[in-house]
């Protein structure tokens, strides 16, 4: 599954880079109870649920550029996060791709993603 967003928010490239990438401050995040850092390139988010998701950072260039692949029994993928300048603004790009791991949860799974998805961009552009 593929999935695209691309999002102007109101605010500075180096603050929307800070809060997607600080894993010590995930507040904005209505969807998470916690996450832990395993190592400088790994950690782990557990939802509201207290369901755990691996992620390992694959790149990481300030300002710029955050990859990272994650893991969990139902999914598995790949998330790429492209910041630019626009005007006094931030274009956030955001793509995902994932593979379900459990194909029984297949028709429900895009519908739950894509929700989950939509809340992650909504908290987001939330100052």
């Amino acid at each position: 599954m593929h999935l695209e967003s691309n999002i102007i928010l109101e605010d500075t490239i180096a603050n929307i880079y800070k809060k997607i990438t600080d894993i010590h401050n995930t507040s904005w995040r209505s969807d998470l109870k916690v996450v832990k850092g395993i190592d400088d390139n790994n950690f782990i988010e557990y939802s509201k649920k207290d369901y755990p998701t691996f992620y390992t950072v694959l790149k990481n260039v300030k300002n710029k550029t955050y990859e990272l692949e994650f893991t969990n029994n139902k999914v598995e993928g790949h998330i790429l996060y492209i910041l630019k300048k626009e005007d006094n603004k931030t274009n956030l790009s955001i793509t995902v791709d994932l593979t379900l791991v459990d194909a029984k949860i297949k028709m429900l799974a895009k519908q739950k993603l894509k929700k989950q998805w939509s809340k992650f961009v909504s908290d987001l552009s939330k100052n």
